[in-house]
Formats: C-alpha cells, structure tokens, sequence
C-alpha cells in the first residue's frame, strides 16, 4: 500500500506513506516519469490489474515504463481536490494474482476521496492558523510602534519582533542618509548572534551595495533566493540567500528591512 502526493513545482511524486510486507517504509521522492502512477495523475481514473499479463499489456498500450519491483496485482486510485489529481492511492501485491476485484476498488475510491476530504481540511485549517499568525505579528507591530517613543528602540523592539515569529538568521533595519549616501544600521536581531556580535552599534552601509543599492534606485522590495558575492555587499557577504524590502511613509522611501 501506499499513499503518493505530487509535488507540481519540482515535478516529483512524495510517497508519503507506504508499507510492505506488514512494515512501514521511509518516505522518498523520486521524479515524475512514465508510470501507474503518473498515468492516474494524469487520467485521474482507477485503474484495477488483475494478473502479470494483464500489467504487461497495460503498460505496453498506454506506453508506460515499469516503476520498482513489478507486481502481480495492482489496483490505484487518484485522490482528487478541486477537480485536481494531488495524490495516488494504491495498493499492490508481489505474491498473488487476482488478489483485487471491483469490490476492492470501489473501496480503495472511496477512501482515496475520505483521504483528499482530511487532506483538504487541513490546509484550510493551516491556512487560517497562518492568518491567525499574521495578524497577531501585525498587532504586535502596530502595538509597538503606538507605544514606544524612543525611535531606536522601537526599531529593535520590532527587529526582536520579527526574529521571534520568522526565525530568521538575520534581521536588519537601517534609515537612510542621502546626503551621505549611506544606510545606517539602526536596529539588528537573527538566530546567529555570533554573527551579529561584530556589526553592533551603528554599522553603515553604502547605498549603492548589493541589494540594499537596488532597492534604494527602484524604491520596490528584492528577492534573492540562491546567490553569493556582491548581492550582498554591505549585509553579510557569506548570506545565500535574502531579501530587502523599502520603509516608505508618505510616498518617500526612508529605509529598508533586510
């Protein structure tokens, strides 16, 4: 038996849960291909396989390739959210042929329609769960910044704020100097405090590094998922990835959160 959900944006298929002889099996991915599987996702229809033969012929007709050790029996479901195929529900036998009918079929469909039903449920759960997080974080935000009226601490306050409900390695909240052109590093936080412990106290930055520079000419927030060097000139030249994102008020941009 197993549980398999397609992950579109890496083009695998996750076995989620699987069992083999009586025993539960680690999970694994593997890439998308030409198998049982990939045929359900594909037609989001049943399939039932009485005998080696009838596999044989299955795979030869519909051009699929065999996936792991071949069965004798095999019987798969697709598990369907909103007319989508994420996930195959399957169960297989290496012993016996004609191990599964109709009746074992009609069943695997239905549970396959319980599992997409959890499945569902718990995403807009966890969905709501984030909101319900969001929000919180913003009142927070928005408490502080009523309530503290010392600017520099208000900025680390907030930067504390951040590291607590995002985990980040790094935060880093700077006001900009035109005239100088620089930004200067008001308020920093992050998990890796031995990081940090040499840029305490107004460290500075030129507004023309890395990230920071392309922010300040474009005025929009920068996303840098996988990237090394000058990208992150005047931050923390060993970061992989990052972002830095504008503070403006009244139209005029006047620093940045990295």
């Amino acid at each position: 038996f197993y549980f398999a959900r397609y992950e579109e944006v890496r083009q695998e298929i996750h076995f989620e849960l699987e069992a083999e002889g009586g025993r539960y099996l680690p999970q694994r991915s593997r890439k998308l291909g030409r198998g049982l599987s990939e045929y359900i996702l594909t037609t989001q229809q049943t399939v039932l396989i009485r005998s080696a033969a009838q596999m044989t012929e299955f795979l030869q007709r519909h051009n699929l390739g065999a996936s792991g050790r071949p069965a004798l029996s095999w019987c798969g479901a697709p598990v369907m959210i909103r007319g989508r195929a994420i996930g195959v529900m399957a169960v297989q036998s290496y012993e016996r042929e004609n191990a599964y009918d109709e009746d074992h079929l009609e069943v695997l469909r239905i549970v396959a329609a319980q599992a997409a039903v959890a499945l569902e449920n718990a995403r807009l759960f966890a969905g709501e769960q984030e909101q319900l997080r969001q929000l919180t974080f913003l009142h927070s935000i928005a408490r502080i910044a009523i309530s503290t009226r010392n600017t520099e601490d208000m900025l680390a306050e907030i930067a504390r704020e951040i590291e607590k409900n995002f985990g980040y390695e790094h935060i880093g909240i700077g006001l900009l100097d035109y005239e100088a052109k620089l930004v200067e590093w008001k308020a920093e936080a992050g998990t890796s405090p031995i990081r940090l412990a040499d840029h305490k106290g107004g460290r500075k930055s030129s507004l023309d590094a890395g990230l920071i520079g392309r922010v300040t000419r474009s005025g929009k927030a920068v996303l840098v998922a996988e990237a090394s060097g000058d990208y992150f000139s005047g931050m923390f030249e060993h970061s992989r990835s990052g972002a830095c994102l504008p503070i403006v008020y009244a139209e005029q941009m006047f620093g940045v959160l990295n």
